[in-house]
């Protein structure tokens, strides 16, 4: 499996439920409270909560220590959020977070999380920024997240 594809089928938690229309958020808590609601109802239109120009890095922890990142875009990773939901559900690969927290940076907030993935069973520090953008509403702006072994 690529590793755009199998770093995506770790990080997001998807479905194959058809695409509905996402109300804009209004704030980072409600952008985080969508982010949840929809990942752990395998919906994919997860993908619609990343701006265009966001910025998404992906790390993969091997066994042995070794660890690879990968960089995309929000447009070239909403697709990939798309096209894993169906992967994701059939796996059941749902993940958990626990220890959020928010910090406001002005006219951006920082989401840090602890990630379990109840596939795997390991956890993983996860980060959103998030901002407003206007008549879409608050949208993730810049992702970080591991996958374990």
């Amino acid at each position: 499996m690529k590793l755009a594809n199998h770093l995506l089928v770790m990080l997001v938690i998807s479905s194959g439920h058809a695409t509905a229309q996402v109300p804009a958020p209004s704030s980072a808590e409600e952008l985080w409270d969508l982010f949840v609601e929809l990942g752990t109802g395998f919906d994919p239109a997860l993908a619609d909560l990343y701006a265009d120009d966001a910025v998404i890095h992906l790390t993969r922890r091997y066994p042995d220590g070794r660890t690879r990142t990968l960089q995309l875009t929000g447009r070239e990773y909403k697709p990939m959020v798309r096209q894993a939901m169906p992967i994701a559900r059939n796996r059941g690969d749902v993940d958990v977070y626990s220890n959020v927290q928010f910090e406001n940076l002005g006219d951006r907030t920082r989401i840090t999380a602890t990630r379990y993935g109840t596939l795997k069973k390991y956890r993983a520090p996860h980060e959103l920024i998030v901002g407003n953008v206007g008549s879409t509403g608050w949208k993730i702006l810049k992702e970080t997240g591991e996958s374990g072994p």
